[in-house]
């Protein structure tokens, strides 16, 4: 009963199938053929318009053209689905107008709704006369989704908008083309459209206004493009641009920009007004600007975000931000690069105005300048900084006036950084200029700052008159918490001058920090005005704290006044490792009121968390092997032994480490040249492990820390004070013997025993 339906539906399918393949039929043009053609192979038509005009020609059809010069062509698709091709490709197949001043006209048009099925491929398309006043296009599409293939647009000169391609509406595509020497404003204009561009290529497109792309509202999506130095096409290159978007939302993908023609024009790469741009693996290198701002982007309001993006070489001569201008808007840069970029003013690299943040994460700013903020200059809003490194940033002043601020990033607003590194960077004098004065060699904040767990190394700040904070100059308030600065350099060079803070400059309170081996050549190698809490300094110049510097519980070597402050060596792993040996006096010496550190002890001094296990310089990792066990103690476990660092006797570098033991209960260690084995000796409730001479190595009593630990750095060489004396080949042993408890009941108890065979 259903057989008959059923075979209805299948002619039915077949029927129009059958329709569609009809429909697919090749047309043929060749402008050395006989006028007019029929669009046979026999009969090629002998112009393209012609083609496209002839009613025999519908949607799916395919129009093969040959080799040759098309002149004064005015092709429209009338709205017809069809892909017109030439045979051999754009060089040797040209569409080519008559030029500016002749009858105005599009070469190609498709404005009457042409959907993707419609296709422009393989032609040159070249001095064509414009369309009107203020549309200047070789092609034209208005509400369109045509698809323009592997076409080069060169010489099209008519003023107005859209040199190359005017788009209206639509969402065409644009692949594989070529745009060269092309004025107007704009070689491609996009008003209200959804623009694709794939693997396109723009040469010395030139404007009197913008150049290359405009995008004027709607959407553009850009993938794999190369936008090559402009300026050398017609109109007036030092004011063209190859990208300007307004009101739009912008998707650029792997895409090269470059421009090595001076202009005066700032955004030469790229100009965004109030648009939502994501712009990720792209490259802006050698864009140099005059007068403007943001030699490669400028931004007006909007909302930009840069991922694995690199700024290279690019200069503004008079003005701010030589890569990078933002104004109004909210930008990020992710895993990005801006190296050897230069402006005249603020913002070697980066110049931000406005209430918007500002995130740097994980990028890398190194070798910029500027007379302020050698790699970013922030006029007004906050500014994150998070797992970035800041080298070889330099603020120099262009006159001797002026001072200089900030050699990586200088900030009139507040400021967070985190997980950073600031290492090498100059705010003062170089070898072209003479600065007056100088805040901040790597940092320099006016309003408050927030930096924690960053590193600052090597950073200076010199100049003739004032020089101050050679890691960081703060005018308002700060924390700093976990962070190291060492080896920094405040320098004023007339006798007298104030050289402050060789590291941090301010009131600005440091919390867990350690500076070492900076310099000021006044006074405050370390800190001016600072308030040190749970820090540690060492071995800076002249003095270590000035000004109206306070400290509490921190280590400052010759004493300090203030509450919990302590004074000696922080006993680092090296210059270059500032773990805390085991045995420092910074170990647990935190304010006993405050929540401990993760281990549960009270906190330590310094950036750094003492850690038991870390294997510093020279260190080779556990050097002893157990010898024999002896009982549980009070905590319910048998206490442990090792030892970490050299076996070598000339290394001098011995650390034994003891785990498992019943809380804050004092003991020694001991060490033998014998084994032994003495079960619950003298009393004992351990074993003693060792035999013949013993030695205690501490006259003082150890406790056991909050986390059942204790530890020791020997001194090989102090231990013929002992009447013993470790020699190459020799296997010595150690033991922790401690106090312990049998219900309320004193006693003692043992480690397990380690042996070292020394070499």
């Amino acid at each position: 009963m259903n057989l008959p339906c059923q075979t209805s539906a299948v002619s039915l399918v077949m029927g129009l199938l059958f329709a569609s393949h009809a429909h697919a039929t090749d047309w043929y043009v060749d402008a050395s053929a006989t006028a007019p053609g029929n669009g046979t192979l026999a009969q090629p038509f002998a112009r393209i318009d012609a083609a496209l005009a002839a009613s025999t020609t519908v949607s799916g059809d395919r129009i093969w053209v040959a080799p040759g010069d098309y002149v004064d062509e005015s092709i429209d698709f009338l709205g017809k689905q069809v892909i017109l091709q030439s045979s051999a490709g754009p060089a040797s197949t040209v569409v080519r107008g008559l030029g500016v001043g002749t009858t105005p006209h599009a070469l190609v048009q498709a404005i009457s709704g042409e959907g993707s099925g419609a296709v422009l491929r393989g032609f040159t398309l070249r001095d064509a006369p414009g369309v009107s006043a203020t549309v200047a296009a070789a092609v034209v599409l208005r509400g369109s989704s045509m698809r323009i293939e592997n076409c080069r647009f060169e010489n099209n000169l008519a003023g107005g908008a859209g040199s190359a391609v005017h788009i209206d509406g639509g969402a065409p595509r644009l692949v594989q083309c070529t745009f060269r020497d092309n004025g107007g404003d704009g070689a491609v204009y996009a008003v209200s459209s959804d623009l694709d561009v794939q693997n396109c290529t723009w040469e010395s497109s030139a404007a009197p206004i913008w150049g290359g792309l405009v995008i004027d509202r709607g959407r553009l999506v850009m993938n794999q493009t190369q936008m090559n130095p402009n300026g050398s096409g017609a109109g007036h290159p030092e004011a063209a641009m190859h990208l300007l978007a307004r009101q739009a939302t912008v998707e650029i993908t792997g895409c090269a920009f470059e421009g090595n023609a001076p202009g005066s024009a700032g955004g030469r790469g790229i100009y965004l007004n109030y648009c939502f741009a994501t712009i990720e693996a792209c490259q802006f290198e050698n864009y140099h600007t005059q007068n403007q701002s943001g030699a490669a982007f400028l931004g007006f309001d909007g909302d930009v975000a840069f991922t694995n993006c690199l700024f290279q070489g690019c200069r503004v001569a008079n003005g701010y931000g030589g890569a990078v201008a933002l104004v109004g808007c909210r930008a990020s840069f992710v895993q990005c690069q801006l190296i050897d970029n230069q402006a005249s003013q603020r913002g070697g690299s980066i110049y931000k105005w406005g209430f918007e943040n500002l995130f740097i994460v994980q990028s890398h700013l190194q070798q910029n300048q500027a007379e302020a903020g050698g790699a970013i200059f922030v006029a007004l809003g906050p500014l994150f900084v998070q797992g970035s490194t800041f080298t070889h940033n330099a603020a120099v002043p262009t006159s001797n006036a002026q001072d200089s601020l900030g050699g990586a990033i200088a900030t009139l607003d507040s400021l967070q950084v985190t997980q950073a590194w600031f290492a090498d960077n100059v705010a003062g004098s170089s070898t072209t200029s003479t600065a007056t004065g100088a805040k901040g060699g790597a940092l320099y904040v006016a309003l408050a700052a927030d930096v924690s767990h960053t590193l600052f190394e090597d950073n200076r700040v010199v100049a003739e008159q004032s020089a101050v904070g050679g890691a960081l100059a703060s005018e308002g308030s700060g924390n700093l918490v976990r962070c190291i600065a060492k080896r920094n350099l405040a320098q004023a060079s007339q006798p007298g001058a104030p050289g402050q803070g060789g590291a941090f400059w301010g009131p600005v309170r440091v919390t867990h920090g350690t500076l070492v081996h900076n310099a000021a050549s006044q006074a405050g190698g370390a800190g001016y005005d600072v308030q040190l809490d749970h820090s540690i300094v060492f071995e800076n110049q002249p003095d270590d704290l000035a000004g109206n510097a306070t400290a509490t519980y921190s280590l400052v070597p010759g004493g300090f006044v203030g509450t919990g402050n302590r004074d000696g060596d922080p006993r680092f792993w090296g210059p270059n490792d500032l773990h805390l040996l085991p045995g420092s006096i910074a170990i647990d010496a935190g304010n006993p009121n405050l929540p401990t550190d993760p281990d549960g002890t009270p906190l330590d001094l310094g950036a750094i968390l003492f850690d038991a296990q870390h294997c510093g310089p020279g260190c080779t990792g556990e050097i002893s092997v157990p010898v024999c066990t002896s009982q549980p103690n009070s905590s319910g476990q048998v206490g442990t032994l090792k030892a970490l660092g050299n076996s070598s006797v000339g290394s001098n570098l011995v650390i034994l480490l003891s785990d498992q033991l019943p809380l804050g209960l004092p003991g020694y260690y001991l060490i033998a040249t014998d084994p032994g084995f003495v079960p619950f000796f003298g009393g004992s409730q351990g074993t003693l492990c060792l035999g013949g001479a013993l030695y205690r190595l501490n006259q003082n009593v150890q406790r056991v820390n909050a986390a059942g630990e204790v530890s020791r750095t020997l001194d090989l060489t102090e231990l013929p004070a002992l009447g013993a004396q470790v020699l190459p080949g020799e296997t010595w042993h150690f033991q922790f013997w401690h106090r312990d408890f049998i219900g309320v009941v004193s006693t003692s108890n043992t480690t397990q025993s380690a042996a070292i065979t020394f070499q």
